[in-house]
């Protein structure tokens, strides 16, 4: 149920982890028990603040390997993200204004080995099928037709209805009314002192009209452009972001974690856990560049809603490929731009850095100070979204447009006076052609005033998304190959292997 004062509500007590089931005393004796904190929510002890809510639970031991392979294997929503679905995505509209509880569980390696190699190896093939996708749709584009595709996108710009099915409405309401203004006309023999015959002081107003109409339409399609630039400005940071700690990590390749090395996990060698600590790194931080965009994009589209908030009358919308914990898609919905709050996309923000920061402390990149590097790539990042969400969450005021609005349906109404006695049965031709023109305008203006939404016309945050996404898929697909390079006659002198390609495709 709705709250309208969700800071004060009582606290649900959400558990996002599962208590831990009991083992045997062998498995108590081989596995070390952990302890769990958890954080409550604010006014979860009858209005007191969250801080009183924290205190320790009883402490649990962990499950034997094959049971943590089948949650692996169950997708325990604990343990591992998910895909998000169109619903949930819209669900980021609709914020709870609390923090939930979280539950703190505090794992080591070996217990959770097999969970690790198993979540790694799902990783890994869903980064293969994503290359695969890709791979098959370029092969699939050179199977069409040149000719063919750009007659049916020419035909379909022609026959585009476009702006005309905003404004059917205006369009009959003006048609009837230059229809009875014939038929009056044609009763009075087609004489009236004041047509274009006699003066033209009409056309002077609808110079004006024109004049700033010009105008509003310029300075929103300025607005639109400049849109699109800190949107990809967007995208640019955070590509430079990932091919920077990509190719920072070396000896990055996507090999397989065999499940007959489980028995030797024990004496698994140093190289061999950082070799796996780098490949999850690789994904989660796929995983997080993307949610960042995806929380971004989302704030700046959010700004299009009605004033209640409602995202369930948004037009549908391409789906970005984001995926989050159940922890992180509560924190996110904390708040969001709606209530004028940029909270969330600082916070995935931290998260990312965190995550480069953490990986450099355990000596994961070649450079020393790319978590430097990558903070000013966040910090551009932000610039960059600020500068958009002041475009979509500001507009020209509710008077001008009105004032607007109010003289073209002057001009509509006048002007076909002056066309009656000269253009007499054919009247509603110009009638129409002064509609589409002023109506039109304004509608096209009003729409690129906020590129931001879920219109037709509106920019496509969620392609922008997926573009991100697969450049990132193709970046740690084939991040190896930044070695292959050079002629094998200057490969030897450095004692390098000769490189043959094989199976060329043409």
């Amino acid at each position: 149920k709705s709250d309208p004062h969700p800071l004060h509500r009582k606290s649900s007590q959400v558990g996002l982890t599962e208590k831990s089931p009991r083992t045997t005393s062998r498995d108590s004796e081989r596995l070390p028990t952990s302890k769990n904190l958890v954080y409550s929510s604010l006014g979860a002890k009858k209005g007191g603040r969250g801080g009183d809510g924290i205190g320790k639970l009883n402490s649990g031991v962990r499950p034997r390997r094959q049971q943590q392979l089948e949650k692996v294997a169950g997708k325990d929503a604990g343990l591992t993200s998910h895909q998000l679905t169109t619903e949930q995505l819209k669900n980021f509209s609709k914020v709870t204004g609390h923090l939930p509880a979280v539950r703190y569980d505090l794992p080591d390696f070996e217990a959770h080995r097999l969970l690790i190699e198993e979540r790694i190896r799902t990783l890994d093939e869903e980064l293969k099928q994503r290359v695969g996708a890709f791979s098959q749709r370029c092969e699939e584009n050179k199977k069409r037709n040149a000719f063919e595709t750009k007659t049916r996108s020419r035909l379909s710009r022609i026959f585009n209805p476009g702006v005309l099915q905003h404004i059917v409405p205006e369009i009959i309401a003006y048609l009837i009314y230059s229809f009875g203004l014939q038929y009056y006309a044609w009763s009075y023999d087609w004489d009236f002192n004041w047509s274009a015959a006699n003066q033209d002081t009409i056309y002077y107003p609808a110079l004006v009209m024109a004049f700033l109409l010009s105008i509003r339409a310029q300075d929103c399609m300025h607005r639109w452009q400049m849109a699109k630039h800190y949107v990809l400005a967007m995208e640019k940071e955070l590509r430079l972001l990932t091919y920077e700690v990509v190719h920072s990590m070396p000896n990055v390749g996507l090999k397989s974690v065999s499940a007959e090395n489980d028995q030797k996990a024990k004496q698994r060698p140093e190289e061999d856990i950082l070799d796996l600590k780098r490949r999850y790194f690789l994904h989660e931080l796929r995983r997080m560049a993307r949610m960042l965009l995806t929380v971004a994009a989302r704030d700046l589209a959010d700004s299009a809603l009605d004033e209640e908030g409602d995202p369930s009358g948004e037009a549908s919308t391409g789906t970005p490929w984001c995926s989050q914990t159940a922890v992180e898609n509560a924190l996110v919905r904390i708040t969001n731009s709606g209530y004028g709050h940029t909270f969330r996309v600082y916070l995935v923000s931290s998260w990312l850095s965190k995550l480069v920061k953490q990986a450099q402390l355990n000596m994961m990149f070649d450079s020393d100070d790319l978590a430097g590097v990558v903070n000013g790539r966040l910090t551009d990042f932000n610039s960059a979204w600020l500068r958009a969400r002041q475009i979509a969450y500001s507009s020209m005021p509710e008077s001008i447009l009105h004032l607007l609005w109010l003289l073209a349906t002057m001009m509509s109404i006048v002007l076909p006076w002056e066309y009656v006695s000269v253009c007499r049965w054919l009247t509603f031709v110009p009638s129409l052609a002064i509609t589409i023109s002023f109506h039109g305008i304004l509608r096209i203006a009003s729409h690129m005033e906020n590129p931001f939404g879920f219109d037709p016309d509106d920019l496509d945050l969620s392609e922008v998304v997926n573009h991100l996404d697969e450049e990132t898929c193709l970046l740690m697909y084939y991040a190896g190959l930044d070695g292959v390079s050079g002629e094998n006659m200057y490969r030897c002198l450095f004692d390098q292997e000769n490189l043959m390609a094989v199976n060329l495709h043409k």
